[in-house]
């Protein structure tokens, strides 16, 4: 399995003039453009210590934007009760 940079891929459709037109079939297009190059990275999934710490991150993150959710409810709150104050 190759992987594929996202920037790579508009990078190659700028350069062949479709700047404006991103459907599935000129992406494919160009990712075949790069494979045919032998542009990529060999895919390596994570394992062990990374994949655990990948999973932490996820949920941590998820913490992160529930708090920032909860946080601006708050302050809208504070803000219908109390105008002015925040």
């Amino acid at each position: 399995m190759t992987l594929i940079n996202s920037y790579a891929v508009k990078q190659n459709r700028e350069q062949h003039m479709m700047r404006r037109q991103k459907t599935d079939p000129i992406d494919v297009a160009a990712i075949g453009d790069l494979l045919r190059r032998g542009e990529g990275s060999p895919f390596q999934p994570l394992s062990g210590v990374y994949l655990q710490l990948q999973h932490l991150d996820r949920v941590r993150l998820g913490k992160v934007k529930m708090r920032t959710m909860l946080k601006n409810q708050i302050i809208g709150h504070l803000d219908r009760i109390f105008p002015g104050l925040v």
